[in-house]
């Protein structure tokens, strides 16, 4: 039984915790002795367990409150704690985001010395499937920066839906806006530009839709050629859109950043993408 369940059985964290560690059953051949865990819930305090081995592991350690539980072993000290508490409770945004700017936080405070090569968030919602956050990185050299990039391409497929239903409402200035967002978050993902051409070709913005098809052409030229051989596109100059030979998508790229409007964007505050 998972720990969400065992709350809404209305179990304490501590009773959590405890059921949580009777069922273990020595997973990879480790006892609890290995495990580190913390729980919170409404209206009661954290709670945490340290096993003997995790707390032997470099500099171990745990923070916990009314509202989050910090923890972790092998760290480079109390700072990385420090540093991912501060940062989850000064945060905006969801909790998925603030959660990932917390492991950022102490990524950058030292991280971990041991290990290091895996990452993950998990955030359940009411409303489960899609809706939930499941992202795992394994065996990467920098996971937490692999993990903040699948979590943009997540911020950016939801921007590009945004946009499209911003169009459909009559809202232009908004899907303008989602889009640039869109764009920015997924820079290298092709399906996210040709959303983009499709839409602003809807919205009759030939030239962004231009510059987005370069974009797309660039990263997956096979899938443009398909693309452009629809009859989305017809009246567009189709032959000036795919990369000659030799060119870099950086030649192709130029005209998203020089353009006017929605694709010329400033930094972005992540945590207003997240409604």
């Amino acid at each position: 039984m998972t720990f969400l369940a065992l709350l809404a059985e209305g179990k304490s964290p501590r009773e959590t915790i405890d059921a949580l560690l009777a069922s273990d059953g020595n997973f990879e051949g480790e006892d609890i002795s290995f495990r580190q865990v913390g729980v919170v819930a409404p209206g009661s305090p954290g709670m945490v367990y340290s096993g003997s081995e995790a707390l032997a592991s470099g500099w171990a350690g745990a923070r916990s409150g009314s509202v989050l539980s910090v923890q972790g072993n092998g760290l480079a000290g109390e700072r990385v704690l420090s540093a991912a508490e501060r940062t989850f409770l000064s945060g905006e945004g969801s909790l998925a985001a603030r959660l990932l700017a917390a492991l950022e936080a102490g990524e950058a405070a030292g991280g971990q010395t041991t290990g290091r090569m895996s990452a993950a968030l998990l955030v359940r919602t009411r409303d489960d499937g899609w809706q939930d956050v499941d992202l795992r990185v394994d065996a990467a050299p920098q996971p937490v920066a692999e993990l903040r990039r699948l979590f943009d391409l997540r911020l950016a497929q939801e921007s590009i839906g945004r946009a499209e239903r911003a169009w459909s409402a009559g809202k232009r200035a908004e899907a303008e806006a989602a889009i640039g967002q869109a764009t920015h978050l997924g820079e290298g993902w092709d399906r996210i530009w040709r959303r983009a051409a499709r839409l602003s070709m809807a919205m009759n913005d030939r030239a962004q839709t231009i510059a987005a098809l370069k974009a797309f052409a660039s990263l997956n030229p096979t899938w443009a050629r398909i693309e452009l051989a629809g009859p989305v596109y017809r009246g567009l100059d189709i032959a000036s859109l795919m990369p000659a030979p030799g060119q870099s998508r950086a030649d192709l790229s130029e005209p998203v950043h020089s353009s006017p409007a929605f694709f010329r964007i400033g930094p972005i505050h992540r945590s207003s993408l997240v409604r």
